[in-house]
């Protein structure tokens, strides 16, 4: 899926109104699949076996770049490419669940990085730098120079900070310079050339000066949208298609069940409904269609067949579940169990991919969709670089 993807993204526009189609099916894109193919390629992107992220060392999970990321075969056109995802991504609307870290976020979006943002990498580096930072190193006798060293291929790599950093001792008086280029290493110098193509693509489609006002805190908000799912916001902002209403018993069996699970069985569950595992910033009241008109989670009925469809089915660009009229909490919950357990993905069970990986898609721009040219993310409006 991803050779694929990055070879059908040079075919399309980023301005406009993207589609995608999973080669072997038969659904037609109206946001959902293409809700899907950024979730699914966030995914792969940031995963152990790409190589080209790991985990950071802070007791919170996110991901940093891999210092020795440059080993993968194309690694720059790759982040590239995902910049380009996440850039798309914001622009419309459809959050991402990056779990980038804050620190690398920063860099993506050319905010200014200093000394307490080192925690958001490597908690252990931090502290030893404050240590660094309160002690008086002549007293304490700290044997340090201006150069750093790292393992690369089971080999150990010596850099300087400075020019003939190896050999220039750390004191009292270059104290501070040590800690900004220590600093500087952590957070770009180590990985700049994966940073700037980062930046490169996610700056091709949104203008980076229009972030400028924003915290890092708001600009993760509007990429990531929600990690926790509120079922009672989900259930005040549900709209029902007869003969359901939220007072049918099917509706409450559903409601019921849905407050059996626990949060990452809730994500993967609202992934198989809408597409992706993220809810926006404004809840559910603000989930959207993919040309950004709001489109409410709708439950509606069909018929339930125990052989030939006993399993509920979703459309995921108009956020709708299809809820078979079950004749009892046992079946409606074991139906939405194997759904969870299985991680269904797609239109419909009968569809379902067991891998995406092995999936190849088709990127196309919709002949109707209109160029746009800026969007309303939280009442601030943020153009896409043209």
């Amino acid at each position: 899926l991803l050779e694929n993807s990055v070879a059908e993204m040079q075919k399309v526009n980023l301005f406009k109104e993207i589609k995608v189609q999973f080669k072997g099916e038969l659904s037609n894109d109206a946001g959902g699949m293409i809700r899907e193919w950024m979730s699914e390629l966030a995914k792969t992107l940031v995963s152990e076996e790409t190589g080209l992220f790991h985990r950071c060392d802070t007791h919170k999970f996110s991901y940093k770049i891999k210092e020795t990321s440059y080993k993968v075969h194309n690694s720059l056109s790759l982040f590239k490419f995902f910049g380009k995802i996440i850039g798309k991504a914001l622009f419309d609307r459809i959050p991402l669940n990056l779990c980038f870290c804050k620190t690398l976020l920063k860099a993506m979006c050319n905010k200014q990085i200093d000394l307490p943002d080192v925690r958001y990498l490597d908690e252990p580096i931090h502290s030893s730098l404050l240590f660094i930072k309160d002690m008086n190193i002549e007293k304490e006798g700290l044997d340090e120079y201006f150069a750093v060293s790292r393992l690369d291929g089971g080999e150990e790599k010596v850099y300087d900070l400075i020019p003939n950093g190896k050999t220039i001792k750390l004191t009292e008086l270059n104290k501070e310079q040590y800690l900004e280029l220590r600093t500087n290493w952590m957070t770009y110098e180590s990985v700049k050339n994966q940073i700037e193509a980062l930046k490169s693509g996610f700056s091709s489609v949104i203008d980076l000066s229009l972030l400028n006002n924003l915290t890092i805190e708001q600009i993760e908000q509007m990429i990531c949208g929600k990690d926790i799912v509120d079922i009672k916001d989900w259930e005040k902002n549900t709209k029902y298609q007869t003969p359901y209403t939220s007072s049918h018993k099917v509706i409450l069996w559903f409601w019921k069940a849905i407050a059996t699970y626990n949060q990452p069985q809730l994500a993967t569950f609202i992934k198989f409904c809408t597409g992706t595992d993220r809810i926006p910033i404004g809840g559910f009241s603000a989930l959207e269609s993919n040309r950004g008109e709001l489109a409410k989670f709708c439950i509606g009925a069909m018929p339930y067949h125990i052989t030939e469809s006993p399993y509920p089915h979703a459309h995921t660009c108009f956020n709708r579940l299809i809820l078979p009229i079950y004749p009892s909490y046992a079946v409606l919950k074991t139906q939405l169990d194997f759904v969870i357990k299985n991680e269904i993905t797609g239109f419909g069970i009968d569809q379902h991919r067991n891998s995406l990986y092995n999936y190849c898609c088709l990127l196309y721009t919709s002949d109707a969709a209109d160029e746009r040219s800026s969007v309303d993310l939280g009442g601030r409006r943020i153009i896409k670089k043209k």
